[in-house]
């Protein structure tokens, strides 16, 4: 709550410590603390974009896609949940890849993101953004 509160008042440094101290302190054997890890993560990779630090952003957002957590509650988290966040995730790491300059990537991550959630007018925009070519 902390380190949102930070992103919320601009101060993204101290956000992103507070970000890497969760994640590190969480990572454990329960499933709790993986998921707890998991949001840590999203939030680090976040603040990551807000400063403009795309590499690190991308290797947030692609260590979470690669890691979807499974929630402990007694509601159960259903598969077009999970489909929806990763289409997020995806929307997310193009975004951070191509502000890293690398637009082939960024339009993989995307095209996945579309496959997820096919309906979605911001992805297909954004694709195109990304695919088009640019003007001399």
């Amino acid at each position: 709550m902390l380190g949102l509160t930070l992103m919320e008042r601009n101060q993204l440094a101290d956000a992103t410590i507070v970000f890497e101290r969760v994640r590190e302190s969480t990572v454990g054997s329960t499933s709790l603390d993986s998921v707890i890890a998991w949001d840590a993560t999203v939030n680090l990779a976040h603040s990551y974009s807000l400063n403009r630090q795309w590499s690190e952003a991308a290797a947030a957002y692609a260590a979470c896609l690669a890691t979807t957590p499974v929630r402990v509650f007694s509601i159960s988290c259903c598969p077009t949940m999970i489909q929806l966040r990763r289409a997020d995730l995806g929307h997310w790491l193009a975004r951070a890849r191509y502000g890293s300059s690398d637009n082939r990537a960024a339009s993989h991550a995307l095209a996945a993101s579309i496959h997820l959630r096919p309906t979605d007018r911001i992805f297909r925009s954004h694709h195109v953004q990304i695919t088009k070519p640019v003007a001399r």
